[in-house]
């Protein structure tokens, strides 16, 4: 042989079995980190505001329409989230119509506040909204901002 040992070689092929341990815990540590990095940016970013008309009546005497809508606020990761408002912009002076009583002021925002969303769930409002049939057209332009707190504490503002 030439210089070098028998008992080297099982020295040496350990060493690199050990390096090998190494490199390999290091990416897998460093997949986990990215894993749980992009599944709290997917927890942030897609909670969202959505709306959907339920029930909408023609024009009454006086050219208002009054239609029934659902906004819906989901929180699709594990954690909660808190002081929860969403500032939503319809574009048109709406009305909120309380069953049995007159409908409120005309304004074209309006905020729905909850204190807490659970991981994985959702917070629904049902409102009867009352606004000029002649501008119901302009509701598709009707935006929402969810603005809340993590559970590290930090504020967030997702667009809808």
């Amino acid at each position: 042989m030439s210089g070098a040992q028998w008992g080297d070689v099982p020295t040496w092929i350990a060493a690199g079995a050990a390096l090998a341990a190494l490199v390999f815990g290091l990416v897998s540590v460093l997949q986990v980190q990215r894993g749980r990095r992009e599944e709290r940016d997917f927890a942030r970013d897609g909670v969202a505001a959505m709306w959907q008309a339920s029930e909408v009546s023609g024009p009454d005497v006086d050219g208002k329409s009054t239609s029934r809508y659902v906004f819906t606020v989901v929180n699709p990761g594990r954690s909660p989230i808190r002081d929860v408002f969403v500032e939503v912009d319809f574009q048109i002076p709406v009305s909120r119509v309380r069953d049995g009583q007159a409908a409120d002021p005309a304004d074209r925002r309006w905020e729905l506040v909850t204190p807490v969303i659970g991981g994985g769930a959702e917070r629904v409002w049902e409102r009867r909204l009352e606004m000029a049939w002649a501008d119901r057209e302009r509701l598709h332009e009707m935006t929402a901002v969810v603005h809340f707190h993590d559970s590290s504490g930090i504020s967030h503002n997702n667009r809808s």
